[in-house]
């Protein structure tokens, strides 16, 4: 087995639970539009859905959809304080930082976002792609571009996610996965399933 030197993260429902946060963002959002949603709408429609196809998949006007990203992200960067780190992720991240193991933070959040709240959670990652500059989950050129830069191979890296888009993602980058809820019951789980 190589030595695991770097593993990229999923933001939400993998380090924090931001689940409240989102929706109350989309229920504000929603509310500009006239429309109303349910947490039931919200879990079947949006839920770890990129913007692009939630906004789509709800009928809302496509004309409106960059504009609506930006608010939305306003709207929860307003709702930052519900967003909690999940039992175990200070930890976790304190063991992988002496075991010299480098974290990366692999969402499709926009980085001004993400950042904010990770800084406010003091959560630190070594390498932070911009996948609205590159391509978003499930295309895998974050992790690439990112074990280029810092010189790894696939075989020494991990993906660990929770939704079947992470998957796809660390399945097409070549590296290996682990998803939350399904291997794992948490991220406090991981050095024990990867041995470390």
């Amino acid at each position: 087995l190589m030595p695991i030197k770097i593993i990229f993260f999923d933001m939400d429902g993998v380090l924090v639970d931001s689940h409240d946060a989102w929706f109350e963002a989309a229920k504000s959002l929603l509310r500009m539009w006239n429309e109303d949603i349910t947490v039931e709408e919200f879990n079947q429609r949006c839920w770890g859905i990129p913007f692009g196809s939630a906004w789509r998949r709800n009928g809302m006007p496509i004309e409106n959809m960059k504009v609506a990203a930006e608010m939305l992200h306003r709207e929860y960067l307003k709702q930052a304080e519900k967003v909690r780190l999940f039992d175990g992720v200070a930890e976790l991240f304190a063991f992988l930082k002496s075991k010299s193991i480098k974290t990366a933070l692999m969402t499709n959040t926009p980085k001004w976002v993400a950042e904010k709240v990770a800084d406010r959670l003091g959560l630190r990652f070594d390498a932070f792609p911009d996948l609205t500059q590159l391509k978003p989950k499930p295309n895998p050129d974050g992790i690439l571009v990112t074990l280029k830069s810092l010189d790894i191979e696939k075989r020494e890296a991990v993906m660990v996610g929770d939704t079947p888009t992470d998957e796809q993602t660390g399945r097409s980058a070549g590296v290996a996965f682990v998803m939350v809820g399904r291997d794992i019951k948490s991220v406090a789980e991981l050095p024990g399933k990867l041995g470390l």
